[in-house]
């Protein structure tokens, strides 16, 4: 049997969420040197947080839905470039449109991956942790978060891999 691609980004969706939220919760509840910084977690005691990621996986699952749906538009094109060029004055939207919610969705997990890991060094160094080389160059990140730097360069790096892979399965079509 296989499963579908919207249960398996669900399911990694609400994983990774347990983690980050159970993360959060015990280091705020059973250290003294945390402070969440996002302002869902401090609201109501993270219960906004859980709403929103609620809608979020509803999100992921349609995403996947659609995904599931998805198949590679055949142009001919000279390359990656080319094949990107051709769909954009075309105007296949649908296409497009794929290809930017799904680079969110890994994105989303990439920058969730990246929170998991920010609080387990936090969890073995905590005394320690803002003397360590990796809190001193969070200090200097955009509101001290990695996880908007990575979210943003691998949504971007990853709409482009889904445009070079397209295009690749286009030509393979067309060297039959």
């Amino acid at each position: 049997m296989k499963i579908k691609k919207r249960y398996t980004l669900l399911a990694i969706a609400i994983s990774l969420f347990i983690a980050d939220f159970g993360l959060t919760w015990y280091f705020l509840n059973y250290t003294s040197y945390v402070e969440e910084g996002n302002p869902l977690f401090t609201i109501d005691g993270g219960y906004l947080s859980l709403f929103v990621n609620f809608l979020y996986a509803v999100v992921v699952f349609i995403i996947g839905y659609k995904m599931e749906q998805y198949q590679t538009i055949v142009i001919e094109a000279n390359s990656g470039f080319d094949y990107f060029k051709k769909l954009w004055k075309s105007n296949r939207t649908d296409f497009i449109s794929i290809s930017f919610l799904s680079s969110f969705v890994f994105a989303s997990f990439f920058s969730r991956l990246t929170v998991i890991t920010d609080w387990i060094i936090y969890g073995i160094y905590q005394r320690e942790y803002f003397s360590t080389g990796y809190a001193i160059l969070r200090d200097k990140m955009p509101f001290e978060r990695y996880d908007l730097i990575i979210a943003l360069l691998s949504f971007w790096l990853l709409v482009l891999l889904w445009y070079k892979i397209e295009y690749r399965k286009s030509k393979e079509v067309f060297q039959k």
